[in-house]
């Protein structure tokens, strides 16, 4: 699968973390989360921000 990128779009609450990393581990692919975000800000030098904390 190599080339490839999934995304899923949800609302809080919908169960959408939990069905992406059950999808990669089926899949055997790396799953990201907010993680994705916080790595890119950093590695750019910019603040990521943070909603609904």
């Amino acid at each position: 699968m190599q080339g490839r990128i999934i995304t899923i779009s949800r609302q809080c609450g919908s169960g959408g973390h939990s069905i992406g990393n059950e999808l990669a581990k089926r899949l055997d692919v790396p799953f990201y989360d907010k993680e994705i975000i916080e790595m890119t800000a950093k590695e750019s030098g910019f603040h990521p921000c943070r909603y609904g904390v």
